[in-house]
């Protein structure tokens, strides 16, 4: 006992509870709907085991040849039998109705969770490990709330009931119905942290192939041109052979625990059936006792075997309910300085400033020591440096979505009011990025997403001002031309000028370029640089750029090497 309850406070059954017990505060959550269903599921168990008493009766009386009896008791019968099968039917419905309610709560609460994160501990996941947690995950847990949760309350009743008639009656016949107990009790104890270890590789196992088959088809462009095609066929088949490995020694290990419990059930079950058998030679009961009997202990032995069989479905559940705590539980973003960034907007004029910045992204890897910057209203500022020295860093950090390790990066207004640089002042700023950031729909919802308020005509205008209204125009749907997952409705270059076209009509204060023009020619690149200069004067542009045709037009340009920003 002293070794368990080690075990319990420091090992993996304490994390097991931990789980256990975040599934549970969802069930809180929706403690009526569940109420609900575990009370037509206790009235199912109480018609079940008011009809086994009538039957005890109905054959009494028909072995005795009481008349008067039988038909009331097959009335009663038969009306319990029926009212069962209707509140097995309501409780279907309540139960696809409650679950829906249930997993689309759990699934936004993990996505508001997963998208309220920090940036750098949502690069510790894969894209797929997140989706397999945030469908699949979710969908095991979600029913557990319902299903294995409810299951054991209802299972107990029955346990309970069926106990308390067969103690009424014949309190041996209980005894020898609870041999299975401490057998049960037992392996469960010995087998339950393997059977866990089994549900969190497969689990692991399946994140990893949702992982593959999602990365390959967001990469299926680069895996055909890169002649990659049979190479990613066979790893998906490694990957399937590695999950079905895990699979069928979860599934192989469940049936063996199963079927070692359906033999000990059968061997009480036989017991009972001697013990009835013998009552009945010696006249201590009736016939109708005895088939009251072997109902209710099947119905003892056979409660506690489904109270027992809902542990595999337990662990899972707990093992899902484990990863996506993992989730839920990462650094948040800090947005207590939103409301401020809103009042840095109305009054405009804003600067931003870097005083003895210094930045890595680890304790051995420095990107920016001590180092200064400055961007006041009307600046366009070029960024310039080697490639890997820290210009997307430097953006990264801009925006919020990390941290600094020492030193001041604020945002100010003319009244010298001024905010440290976080995800609540993000909103001061559009940002066009070097990779397509395009979604897929049309372009006129592409660039309401930042503007939801924006006309068609300060779309177009938008469009204008980053040279890209005249190829939306050739398109025969024009702004419904839908831009889709791979973007094959435009070029690169195309996507770049409306990405520009977005954070123009969005209209924040601050405009973040990131090799922004990258895939442009040089005469559209110096017509979408004109055009940026008529935007910079109520706002402030920063470039990070390569290229000369932008930098000719910077009023500053900042070069970082030696892992500091220098002002050329």
């Amino acid at each position: 006992m002293k070794k368990t309850i080690k075990k319990i406070r420091g090992g993996w059954l304490r994390e097991l509870a931990g789980e256990l017990r975040f599934i549970y505060g969802y069930a809180v959550q929706h403690r009526f709907e569940v109420l609900l269903y575990m009370l037509i599921g206790v009235l199912s168990t109480a018609m079940s085991l008011g009809a086994a008493l009538l039957s005890k009766h109905i054959i009494d009386a028909v072995t005795g040849k009481d008349t008067n009896a039988i038909i009331p008791a097959a009335f009663f019968y038969l009306t319990m039998h029926i009212l069962s099968i209707a509140f097995n039917a309501f409780s279907s419905r309540i139960n696809a109705r409650i679950q829906l309610k249930v997993e689309q709560d759990i699934r936004a609460d993990v996505y508001d969770s997963i998208t309220s994160s920090s940036w750098l501990s949502l690069g510790a996941y894969r894209s797929g490990d997140l989706l397999s947690r945030l469908e699949s995950d979710v969908s095991v847990v979600s029913k557990s709330v319902l299903g294995w949760l409810c299951d054991i309350v209802t299972k107990l009743i029955r346990f309970i009931g069926a106990l308390s008639i067969i103690l009424y009656y014949d309190p041996p016949l209980a005894l020898i119905s609870l041999l299975a107990v401490p057998f049960s009790v037992l392996l469960s104890q010995l087998l339950l942290r393997k059977l866990r270890t089994f549900s969190v590789e497969m689990r692991k196992a399946a994140a990893e192939l949702t992982s593959f088959s999602e990365e390959s088809f967001a990469k299926i462009s680069e895996i055909k041109s890169l002649g990659l095609s049979e190479a990613y066929r066979q790893k998906l088949r490694q990957q399937q052979d590695n999950y079905k490995q895990k699979y069928l020694k979860y599934v192989s290990f469940s049936v063996s625990l199963t079927a070692f419990m359906s033999v000990i059930g059968t061997a009480v079950a036989g017991a009972c059936f001697l013990w009835c058998a013998w009552r009945l030679w010696e006249g201590v009961i009736t016939f109708g006792t005895m088939t009251l009997f072997l109902q209710m202990s099947g119905t003892l032995s056979g409660s506690f075997s489904a109270i027992l069989s809902t542990i595999p479905s337990a662990v899972t559940s707990a093992a899902c309910a484990g990863r996506i705590k993992a989730i839920m539980s990462l650094e948040k973003e800090n947005t207590e300085d939103s409301q401020k960034a809103q009042e840095l907007i109305e009054k405009g004029n804003i600067t931003v400033e870097a005083k003895g910045v210094s930045f890595s992204y680890d304790s051995s890897a420095t990107v920016f020591e001590n180092t200064g910057f400055i961007a006041k209203p009307g600046d366009i500022v070029g960024i310039v440096g080697a490639s890997g020295e820290g210009k997307t860093t430097f953006l990264r950090m801009l925006l919020g979505l990390v941290s600094i390790t020492d030193g001041s990066l604020c945002v100010g207004s003319c009244d010298s009011q001024k905010i440290n640089i976080s995800a609540g002042t993000r909103k001061l700023f559009s940002y066009v990025g070097q990779e397509n950031i395009m979604f897929n729909t049309t372009v006129r919802e592409n660039m309401r997403i930042v503007c939801p308020e924006a006309s068609d005509e300060q779309i177009i205008d938008a469009l204008k001002s980053a040279c890209a209204y005249d190829f939306v125009a050739s398109k025969p749907e024009g702004l419904d031309t839908v831009i889709g997952d791979s973007s094959k409705s435009f070029s690169q270059g195309q996507l770049q000028r409306l990405s520009i076209a977005r954070a123009i009509l969005c209209k924040r204060p601050i405009m973040l370029l990131d090799e922004a023009t990258s895939a442009l020619d040089e005469k559209t690149e110096r017509m979408l640089i004109e055009s940026l200069a008529d935007c910079a004067s109520s706002r402030t542009i920063i470039v990070a750029t390569h290229r000369p045709g932008i930098l000719k037009l910077c009023n500053k340009v900042y070069r970082i090497e030696n892992s500091r920003l220098t002002l050329q």
